[in-house]
């Protein structure tokens, strides 16, 4: 006969005591309800920073505007250049190369010279590769779900707007952070707050 007061056992260690199952179930429980409005809170201040990013980026008037067009002059002859060697390396290498205006830029699409899955913009030019267009959606670079190429891009047209000259060298410094960059950070908040607008 068995004994009836011995702990029932799972392979080898007694099952936990029904108190102590409860007792796991409320700190469980406890820590599930703490993470809710900390998770509330993040997505609270993740909209107010792309709020922000858009507003900063985007020009005041029609006057900042045009200066800043002036401004990034010298970054848009560099993107002219690469876009014009991209598109005739298209030519003779049958990508199908084409320009098209958007996202406050010229775009240039399926250059053999810009790696398949990227995209780059100088001035008020980007050129895409052939794995990419503007409406292709990306992870951003945090991982923190995705955005629309081409409103990231414009944002770098933005920067480069405000930054002039100094446009380049301060993506050049920014990309030491990696995925971490501030530039590229505040170009995806752009691009996601673009992206709400839009809906």
């Amino acid at each position: 006969m068995a004994n009836r007061s011995a702990p029932r056992t799972t392979g080898g260690g007694p099952l936990p005591s029904l108190p102590l199952v409860r007792a796991l179930a409320a700190v469980l429980d406890r820590s599930a309800s703490a993470r809710r409005p900390a998770q509330a809170t993040r997505k609270v201040a993740d909209a107010e920073r792309q709020r922000r990013a858009y507003e900063q980026l985007i020009p005041d008037s029609q006057s900042e505007y045009s200066r800043g067009l002036h401004r990034s002059a010298p970054n848009t002859a560099l993107g002219l250049g690469w876009g014009a060697l991209g598109y005739g390396a298209g030519k003779i290498l049958g990508t199908d190369p084409k320009f098209q205006f958007g996202d406050n830029a010229l775009q240039m699409l399926n250059s053999p010279l810009q790696w398949g899955d990227r995209a780059v913009t100088l001035g008020n030019v980007q050129v895409y590769g052939r794995k990419l267009h503007p409406d292709t959606e990306v992870p951003r670079y945090d991982k923190q779900g995705k955005v629309r190429l081409g409103d990231h891009e414009e944002a770098h047209t933005y920067q480069a707007q405000r930054l002039g000259v100094d446009y380049i060298p301060a993506v050049v410094r920014a990309a030491r952070f990696g995925r971490h960059s501030p530039m590229e950070r505040d170009a995806d908040d752009f691009a996601a707050e673009t992206g709400r607008r839009r809906r």
